[in-house]
């Protein structure tokens, strides 16, 4: 019996050790800083008061990295490459921020997602602006910088949305934080409550030299 007990204590770190390593075979992406070499297209609409009927308004607009070099690898029928951008536009009676530039200076975007091959799903958006003007609740404009911050429950699967969140911050105080809440489509929807909470949407294209090897 003693010798059972011993091969049992000796068994089972390994078993721990096989599920952890189970674990780490299937983990999701990890956060990737983009670089002027890459390239990254993000939009978020965004409406505070929810509603199901779209077009919900544009939140955030950002074009960062080499797009010429993208549109010239995977769209080549466009003509004109659009130009780089950073726009967000947030109006609310604590204070509004906006940023409106044709360029990527002060931009910095991470993004995790929750599919490594194709990095399908946002997992994570976290983007910082530099120059951004904000206004406070008072009606002072004054340059600032602001963070925004994305995040999601799981991956959207067909007609299923996942719960969001998210956060926009200033430099000089300002804070927003939204909540949408998650349905599916495929079932009866609780419209009331839809209706009267904020409606999240988001996209992404993102292209890394290594994507096209």
């Amino acid at each position: 019996m003693k010798r059972i007990a011993d091969m049992k204590r000796k068994t089972l770190p390994l078993i721990v050790l096989a599920i952890l390593i189970g674990s780490s075979a299937t983990a999701v992406a990890a956060p990737y800083t983009f670089t002027p070499s890459d390239y990254i297209e993000y939009g978020i609409y965004f409406s505070p008061r929810g509603s199901l009927r779209p077009p919900n308004p544009k939140l955030l607009t950002i074009r960062f990295g080499d797009i010429e070099r993208y549109y010239a690898e995977y769209l080549l029928q466009v003509k004109e490459v659009p130009t780089r951008k950073q726009q967000l536009r947030l109006s609310t009676p604590r204070g509004s921020i906006w940023i409106n530039r044709n360029d990527n200076e002060g931009l910095t975007v991470v993004r995790d997602t929750y599919r490594s091959r194709g990095r399908g799903g946002t997992k994570l958006l976290d983007v910082h602006f530099e120059g951004a003007q904000c206004r406070d609740a008072a009606g002072t404009v004054s340059t600032c910088s602001v963070t925004l911050l994305l995040t999601t429950e799981g991956p959207d699967r067909g007609v299923s949305r996942r719960s969001r969140t998210l956060q926009i911050t200033s430099s000089t105080g300002l804070s927003f934080r939204y909540k949408s809440v998650g349905y599916d489509g495929g079932k009866p929807l609780n419209l009331p409550l839809l209706n009267r909470t904020p409606v999240i949407s988001n996209y992404a294209w993102e292209w890394r030299p290594g994507d096209a090897e």
